[in-house]
């Protein structure tokens, strides 16, 4: 779909846990499809309790669960800003 749709889309919020595909393999697919894609992680982890592996460096945002629709919004605005 991303492939696709590449053009008009601004950012991606992607959790960690998903069926079929991992997080971590969906993000590893999207930026070895577009390096420059904008990432947005939500996940119930810590930054800390992520794997410590390159994809999740280049995330623009984490986004810790649960989390408010402020939060949400604000995070996202900072994510489109950079």
């Amino acid at each position: 779909m991303y492939r696709e749709e590449q053009p008009n889309i601004d950012l991606i919020l992607l959790d960690l846990i998903m069926p079929e595909m991992s997080g971590e393999e969906t993000l590893a697919e999207l930026l070895s499809f577009d390096p420059q894609a904008k990432v947005a992680i939500c996940t119930g982890r810590t930054i800390l309790g992520l794997p410590k592996k390159e994809q999740f460096r280049r995330a623009v945002s984490f986004i810790k669960k649960p989390f408010t629709a402020e939060t949400l919004l604000t995070k996202v605005r900072k994510a489109l800003d950079l």
